[in-house]
């Protein structure tokens, strides 16, 4: 069995923690998910997967750009984000997507059956990608293309940087990850990544880094109570057995540190994001 421990990650608590915030998630990385349909290109009838679907907004996109003689198939690990990337697409009528349950890795696609892959921070947390890549590329259309978007550095990304940091000083530090380990920047070097899909036996591999704003829901709070919630935070602090006065402190500094984004009523965060296209050959 393959990505077993992300499986089971994101069927535990952290599954449930973005299902239980996916209003607030939605509207952080809703300016990723603009940028990545606008370079993606879905357009009427075309058929398309989505990797990593979550709880389902990049979906309910995809499904309005392609229509109704479009369809959409909606891949995730997950089964509460699923659950509600269900409810969520029957509430908005949209009969035209089809919601899987199932590890994009090893799943027994049809061939040559889409337009277009896209995926949103859904492609890093394969434990072979070269192998997930591999095995999504059979399901591409001839000059289909594949289209994602990745986190670049940790370092370039204060979303994950304060929170971490924050917690490194409250803690102490975690045990070493290797450095293409699955997870959130698991796709930051865009060389590997080109390797990683030329090996597979994509053709015409293009990326490039922009800076995308993080839209927070709220106030400085919020996006600490959300930071402190949804990344390496709650992985820093199961590990180290943090107590409840550890996490108020840690929430505490990074409010602090999220300060420096207020901008009037909004807290906007800046990105740096990696946008990777490719073809089917």
């Amino acid at each position: 069995m393959k990505n077993v421990e992300e499986i089971q990650f994101w069927n535990a608590k952290p599954g449930e923690a973005w299902t239980r915030h996916q209003y607030s998630l939605d509207r952080l990385f809703g300016n990723v998910g603009s940028r990545l349909v606008d370079i993606a290109g879905p357009s009427s009838g075309m058929s398309v997967l989505e990797v990593g679907c979550g709880t389902g907004d990049l979906a309910l996109h995809l499904s309005e750009r392609v229509g109704s003689s479009g369809h959409v198939d909606a891949i995730d690990v997950s089964e509460p984000m699923l659950d509600l990337a269900r409810q969520r697409a029957a509430n908005a009528s949209r009969t035209n997507i089809n919601h899987i349950l199932a590890d994009a890795q090893i799943y027994d696609f049809a061939c040559s059956q889409y337009d277009l892959v896209v995926s949103r921070f859904g492609v890093m947390f394969f434990d072979d990608p070269t192998a997930a890549f591999k095995n999504m590329l059979g399901s591409i259309k001839p000059k289909g293309r594949t289209v994602f978007a990745a986190w670049s550095s940790m370092a370039d990304n204060p979303w994950f940087t304060i929170p971490r940091d924050a917690a490194i000083d409250r803690l102490g530090e975690p045990s070493p990850q290797p450095p293409m380990a699955p997870g959130p920047t698991a796709f930051a070097d865009l060389g590997y990544v080109s390797g990683i899909l030329e090996q597979a036996g994509y053709a015409k591999v293009n990326t490039h880094i922009e800076e995308v704003m993080l839209d927070v829901l709220g106030n400085e709070r919020d996006a600490a109570t959300l930071g402190c919630e949804i990344g390496p935070v709650s992985r820093i602090a199961k590990e180290k057995s943090a107590s409840e006065s550890d996490l108020a402190a840690i929430q505490d500094e990074v409010t602090n540190q999220f300060r420096q984004y207020v901008s009037g009523s909004q807290v906007l965060v800046p990105a740096k994001i990696n946008f990777v296209e490719c073809l089917s050959g």
